[in-house]
């Protein structure tokens, strides 16, 4: 799996890909997501990218409200997307990415959310 993120060309928004997810890719991303069922659930880093050039970590959080994903930058000056969701809207998110922990053959993609700064979609390669 691995996170892509594509700069916003004129008249769009930046596009956050969850790219090349397997079937195992997608039970741990379900299973992390559906730890974020109460406001008091911790953040949790659903991807990473392992450049050391361009750093950059997904970190889901649950949230009163939904704010989407949006940019910022971590405790250590790296780059990082935060998505903010409620905890029904993150149990809506992993009822999306479950066909994803099926093998699908040929090319499949799902947008996973569109609110806030970055519209996010989940994809089994690197075409979207």
């Amino acid at each position: 799996m691995h996170l892509i993120l594509i700069p916003a060309e004129p008249r769009t928004r930046c596009l956050l890909v969850l790219a090349e997810v397997s079937p195992a890719d997608a039970l741990q991303l379900i299973e992390r997501i559906r730890g974020l069922s109460s406001l008091e659930a911790e953040p949790v880093v659903l991807a990473s990218t392992r450049n050391e050039d361009e750093p950059l970590s997904l970190i889901a959080r649950a949230t009163s409200r939904d704010n989407g994903c949006h940019r910022v930058t971590d405790q250590g000056g790296r780059p990082a997307i935060h998505c903010d969701l409620t905890p029904i809207t993150w149990d809506q998110v992993a009822d999306l990415i479950e066909p994803f922990s099926i093998a699908v053959a040929g090319h499949a993609r799902q947008y996973l959310s569109d609110d806030g700064e970055l519209e996010w979609i989940i994809s089994t390669d690197r075409s979207w």
